[in-house]
């Protein structure tokens, strides 16, 4: 087994911590955009294609698609406004982590009571994105006064190995279900 290398560690965490903030906002405008057209995209579906579908998909896109919004439009103002990035990022690191947390808890249920019914698809990697980098953004933000306690340090690399262990548990139950005859 290959030993920690903790120098290694904590040279990438003083490198992410260099990105710039217009970097992030970057970063949020596409995921912004990318939430906008998967859950607008089911909402169309559902509206003009598969009304049936339409109770499932509504309550998620009543939250996800005026939240993107926000992020997005305020991604835009604050790539443009230099000096509000930071109260930008501040709230786009609560929305994010309020986010990551519902798919957190949904992918947690998955594991426990199973897969859910019908059409059901996993991308490997994208849950542990969209818990971990809400963390990372909120250590950057709203909890950056307290970067010398090695917890808030490290946090975000901590909920990359727990969310990762999930991610994976997911990806191998929806695989299990698809390889069985």
């Amino acid at each position: 087994m290959r030993k920690i290398n903790v120098k290694n560690i904590r040279n990438r965490v003083q490198e992410f911590d260099a990105i710039p903030e217009y970097k992030l906002l970057i970063v949020d405008l596409c995921l912004a955009g990318f939430v906008g057209l998967a859950h607008g995209g089911s909402l169309a579906i559902a509206l003009t294609n598969e009304p049936e579908l339409l109770n499932d998909v509504l309550p998620l896109a009543r939250i996800s698609l005026p939240l993107a919004a926000i992020v997005l439009i305020s991604s835009i103002v604050g790539i443009i406004w230099n000096r509000q990035r930071s109260i930008i990022l501040s709230i786009h690191a609560i929305i994010l982590f309020a986010g990551g947390s519902a798919a957190l808890l949904w992918s947690v249920s998955i594991l426990i009571h199973g897969l859910p019914e019908g059409s059901f698809a996993w991308s490997p990697g994208m849950l542990t994105f969209l818990c971990v980098y809400p963390i990372y953004l909120l250590r950057r933000t709203l909890l950056r006064n307290f970067l010398q306690s090695v917890l808030v340090k490290y946090i975000h690399v901590l909920i990359l190995v727990i969310v990762l262990v999930v991610d994976v548990g997911v990806f191998f139950k929806a695989l299990t279900r698809f390889s069985a005859p």
